[in-house]
């Protein structure tokens, strides 16, 4: 008898799902190196949850827009723009709406997550944001001064800590 994977594993994560949200809601699991992400669908919107709390629900339209024109603001010409953080999905999809933005990069303190949420998407949702730039390497190596790459806008979208990688 296997307990290490299978029947007893799915359920453990159902588990950790229904501690928030309604077991029949939950699709499956990936992990990344630092850390496991349970997704559904919830209310009509792609969720993911990890470490008892949600971490990206997507599209959250009204959220999205919010925070896409709060940033706009600050510079309506931008046409490069960076995002970095979970939960910035939605913000994405708004930027890369607009026909003068030419480039929308996504990347996350988790480096894998975001390919790793895009590879579980449902294709419905996936093609709302074929032009996204998801980047999978170390956040800093984007903001230093070697870095060749330049952005228009850069969106600093972190939760509060929660795990060590975020202090």
């Amino acid at each position: 008898w296997n307990m290490t994977g299978g029947i007893w594993t799915d359920n453990i994560r159902r588990n950790h799902w229904s501690r928030l949200l309604p077991a029949n809601q939950y699709l499956g699991s990936f992990s990344t190196s630092q850390g496991m992400y349970h997704f559904g669908e919830y209310r009509g919107m792609f969720t993911v949850i990890s470490l008892g709390t949600v971490c990206e629900r997507y599209p959250d339209p009204l959220y999205g827009a919010e925070i896409a024109a709060l940033h706009l603001v600050q510079n309506p010409d931008a046409e490069n723009i960076l995002v970095i953080g979970q939960g910035a999905l939605p913000v994405c999809r708004e930027f890369l709406r607009f026909p003068h933005i030419k480039q929308v990069v996504w990347a996350t303190p988790d480096p894998a997550y975001a390919y790793e949420l895009i590879q579980v998407l449902p294709s419905r949702l996936k093609q709302e944001i074929s032009g996204l730039v998801v980047y999978n390497g170390d956040v800093k190596d984007l903001l230093s001064l070697n870095s060749t790459d330049v952005y228009d806008l850069v969106l600093i979208h972190l939760p509060d800590p929660a795990t060590l990688v975020l202090n």
